[in-house]
């Protein structure tokens, strides 16, 4: 019958000729179910959609795999099995998307197969927990999977002057995701180079301003977009004297004007520059900071003036022509030939070093700045290979220059990695090949570049006053956010450790400076200490109980950090920290703040959590686990944002509570804390998790950072 099964961007079920086929979600999800994974056993698909649910679950799905044998006669019957010999018959967008991974010809269809996050708004009801974490992983490996081949499409494409593909490239980037830097750096690389420099421009000038408005959602223009908007000029297609110098000669022909001889032996002529970090396809951008960085490469780039005057001919002299446009020949540099290259570590911004701590299963980056320290261009060919195993490097595939690397320039190369599970000292080599694999000698008695880390075996050690890097990451109200003569509300700071090794402990305070014209936070606090250990790129809250005056007007209120008692630490930058909020006495005249819509929910990050992971807590014990989720993006959450409970670990959620909502509206860049009661079981010696999802008043979950779930792990001690 030709069926095509639908699962990125929504989950439909579609006939030959196009049209959506009506099913309940329960069987759709088991459709999705039975084509994407393989099943031991009816009990276990029973688990993923109907876990918890009253009454025979068994049945559920006998209905269910029904209703589905109307489109589907060859689906199991039997009682024990599930396993569908015909899954491979149902045509999917996933295998369309997975085979751009295994044949590179099919990559440019897998990219436009992917329309959106796996499953992207669909809910199977009641009884999903296992399955919206099942769900969660998975949009998890399909996009880090689209936008790999996203990038290396790209790169072939500029590789290849495809400024068309190019476009399209760009665009279907940002039409999945708006905020997608990288492809609108894409786009306006696109449009210059097809000779549409205006239209980059307003493009280019359209996303800023778009950013820029939405500051408060924690936006910012990354380095790779606007190394794009500088570079719009250069990459526009060549002026009518650049096109009269390739075009055929006119009547009368133009007489040639030779060049000196020291100019002329050099050969063909090439423009020498210096290349920002644009040009290299992996320099890591700037990220927003949400803990767990996940590094992508993006745009590459490539000289539209090299391709050009390459078509010049070579030789004893170059032609410039008479008139109005005359063509300036510059001093180009040979291009290096096999064993003439030369080059030097001037920087590497993770460094090589076993003191470099990474918790396990970390992603992070590193990156080598090589100098052309030779007097022959390296060419575009050039390549960084991976000298052995690959302990810490996500990808297989070496890291090419794919750009003219002129003498004194100097390129970046990034790999993006990944702790190991296992703790001790990992590293791995690369070295830096020519065309042929011959390896370039590395200056300075570098045989070859390194990438090494210490994988923690244990808790960090605390932080000396001079190793407390910290940075301020929400608040819990903008400033000038109103509140009510006499209401008492909770003000929330989340501070960041910007450290590299180092965790905070009860040495680092919050301490009360000042306030204008009166203070709100309770007189009684004047110092508010970090209560469990902060490890590094992990953040802590401070909750800070306050009342607004009677009095209306713009309060303020400043705090400083500390550490041991006596030494000021900076953040941000800045000496203190200041709050400032609008107490009114009447609230009518407010405007009504812009309130999220369906999917437009951002992605909540997970600022701290306590007690820490890993404590002992005696058997049937009770403990409250604390955890500060931020509003990272451009519109006011509603009531009704909730933690979920989705799975237990080594037990059952043996309290009542698997839903706890917010009680209020949460801005753009705040805050809020939800307590989440939890009791473990009554075994000493095992490990009791419980995880956690987000999910928005319409009941779509939300990733935090980049798990699909938070989650707390405890140990449970002898019963007391």
């Amino acid at each position: 019958m030709g069926l095509f099964l639908k699962t990125l961007g929504g989950a439909v079920l579609r006939d030959g000729d196009g049209r959506t086929i009506d099913l309940p979600p329960k069987p759709l999800a088991v459709l999705v179910l039975l084509r994407l994974h393989d099943f031991a056993s009816r009990r276990e698909l029973e688990r993923l959609l109907w876990q918890g649910v009253a009454g025979d679950t068994s049945n559920s799905l006998s209905q269910a795999l029904g209703a589905l044998r109307r489109y589907f006669p060859d689906l199991p019957r039997g009682k024990g099995s599930v396993s569908w010999t015909g899954r491979e018959l149902l045509a999917c967008d996933v295998d369309v998307l997975k085979r751009g991974e295994r044949e590179p010809s099919a990559r440019w269809d897998a990219i436009f197969a992917y329309q959106g996050i796996f499953l992207k708004g669909f809910r199977a009801e009641v009884g999903e927990g296992e399955f919206r974490l099942w769900v969660a992983q998975r949009q998890d490996e399909l996009e880090v999977l689209f936008r790999r081949l996203w990038e290396e499409e790209v790169a072939d494409a500029v590789a290849g002057e495809r400024w068309d593909q190019l476009e399209k490239l760009g665009r279907h980037a940002v039409a999945l995701d708006r905020f997608w830097q990288r492809g609108h750096a894409a786009l306006v690389r696109a449009l210059a180079s097809n000779g549409n420099s205006d239209a980059a421009r307003r493009h280019f000038g359209g996303v800023r301003r778009q950013l820029e408005e939405d500051e408060d959602g924690g936006y910012e223009l990354e380095e790779v977009l606007e190394e794009a908007g500088a570079r719009i000029e250069e990459w526009a297609a060549p002026s009518p004297g650049v096109r009269a110098l390739l075009a055929e000669p006119a009547e009368p022909p133009m007489e040639p004007v030779p060049v000196s001889a020291s100019e002329s032996d050099l050969g063909a002529p090439v423009v020498q520059r210096k290349v920002g970090a644009v040009d290299d396809p992996h320099v890591p951008s700037r990220v927003r900071r949400r803990g767990v960085r996940f590094v992508i490469g993006g745009v590459v780039v490539a000289l539209s003036a090299l391709v050009l005057l390459a078509r010049l001919p070579a030789g004893r002299e170059a032609t410039a022509l008479r008139g109005s446009h005359a063509a300036t020949t510059v001093s180009p540099a040979a291009t290096c030939r096999p064993g003439e290259a030369r080059a030097v570590l001037v920087d590497q911004d993770f460094k090589a070093d076993p003191m470099n701590v990474v918790p396990p299963r970390r992603h992070f980056t590193t990156v080598w700045h090589l100098q052309n320290v030779g007097t022959c261009a390296w060419p575009a060919s050039f390549r960084l290979h991976r000298d052995g195993p690959k302990p810490l490097s996500i990808s297989d595939r070496d890291i090419p220059a794919q750009r003219v690397v002129p003498p004194g320039d100097t390129i970046q190369f990034p790999s993006s990695m990944v702790a190991p599970a296992d703790t001790g000292v990992h590293g791995e080599s690369w070295s830096l090949l020519e065309e042929g694999g011959r390896r370039v000698p590395l200056g300075g008695g570098r045989p070859s570049l390194a990438a090494r880390i210490r994988v923690l075996a244990g808790p960090p050690p605390p932080c000396t006053p001079a190793q407390v890097e910290a940075d301020l990451e929400t608040k819990g109200y903008p400033d000038d956010w109103p509140v009510h003569t006499g209401e008492r509300f909770t003000y929330e700071w989340t501070f960041m450790n910007r450290g590299d090794i180092c965790a905070w402990d009860g040495s680092l305070a919050l301490r009360f400076v000042s306030a204008t014209p009166a203070r709100m936070s309770d007189d009684s606090v004047r110092e508010l200490r970090v209560e469990s250990r902060v490890p590094a790129s992990q953040g802590y809250t401070f909750q800070i109980p306050m009342r607004a005056p009677l009095r209306a007007g713009t309060y303020t209120e400043t705090w400083r950090l500390v550490h041991g008692g006596r030494r000021a630490i900076p953040v941000n930058e800045a000496p203190t920290v200041t709050l400032r909020m609008d107490v009114r006495d009447d609230m009518s005249s407010l405007p009504v703040p812009a309130m999220c819509g369906r999917g437009q929910y951002a992605v909540a990050w997970m600022s701290t959590e306590r007690p820490q992971d890993g404590i002992v807590v005696p058997a049937n014990g009770r403990f409250v686990r604390k955890w500060t989720l931020a509003n990272k993006g451009r519109c006011t959450w509603d009531r009704g944002v909730s933690l979920v409970h989705v799975r237990s670990v080594n037990g059952e959620r043996r309290l009542p509570s698997r839903k706890i909502p917010t009680t209020r509206m949460v801005a753009p860049r705040s805050s809020y804390t939800f307590d989440v009661p939890i009791q473990v079981p009554g075994t000493p010696g095992i490990t009791y998790e419980e995880h956690w999802s987000m999910v928005d008043p319409f009941g779509d979950t939300l990733r935090i950072s980049l798990t699909p779930t938070i989650w707390a792990e405890v140990r449970v001690g002898p019963l007391q």
